[in-house]
């Protein structure tokens, strides 16, 4: 089984201090950013017109996005995947009202995928999307729009120690598994003509 080395850790910007729109400041610790962009739902969202929400996704296939397959449900009404190097996948759910929520994981090309190296994300799907459907964050706590961020908070997502891609792996558990039913079925007749 071939596995490739372990490449960069994925860094990601994400909100830290920032104004709503009704004015009031917010700014989040380390551990509420950490906490709050690593599970779901996310913290802050971003969002789009809900009326949107088709030509988002159409815009997205044509930068390179694909069905994000196979994934979880979580009501989404489109799942969506792109490669953006180095093992990294940026996978997007846009929900019937217009919230976007995406992560950064390692690829599903590979069984490192079903582990923890993940992390959710605000600005990335907009770097596909502007300038026609600009960065609009939703901050959940308050049930409310950001108005501006003043300043990010870096994070790391560490890199697996290895990649392992898994359909080498299938197609070789496939083959054995084809060649024993082989052998069985030939010896099987072998028994059967014999008695």
């Amino acid at each position: 089984m071939r596995r490739e080395p372990a490449l960069e850790p994925y860094i990601a910007a994400l909100p830290r201090k920032f104004t709503l729109r009704d004015g009031s400041s917010v700014e989040l610790t380390a551990r509420e950013v950490s906490e709050g962009f690593s599970k779901s739902p996310p913290v802050i969202c971003g969002y789009v017109e809900k009326e949107q929400v088709d030509a988002v996704r159409d815009r997205l296939h044509e930068v390179g996005f694909k069905e994000a397959v196979p994934a979880t449900q979580e009501g989404e009404k489109y799942g969506l995947s792109l490669d953006i190097g180095n093992h990294w996948e940026l996978h997007l759910r846009i929900f019937p009202d217009g919230s976007l929520e995406s992560h950064v994981e390692v690829s599903r090309e590979y069984f490192e995928h079903l582990g923890d190296n993940r992390i959710f994300v605000v600005y990335e799907p907009f770097q596909y999307l502007f300038p026609k459907w600009p960065a609009h964050l939703f901050y959940r706590p308050a049930k409310m729009e950001i108005a501006s961020v003043e300043e990010n908070f870096e994070v790391k997502i560490p890199a697996p120690t290895s990649f392992t891609p898994w359909k080498p792996v299938v197609v070789s558990v496939a083959l054995i598994a084809g060649f024993a039913a082989i052998v069985a079925a030939i010896a099987s007749r072998k028994g059967d003509s014999r008695s």
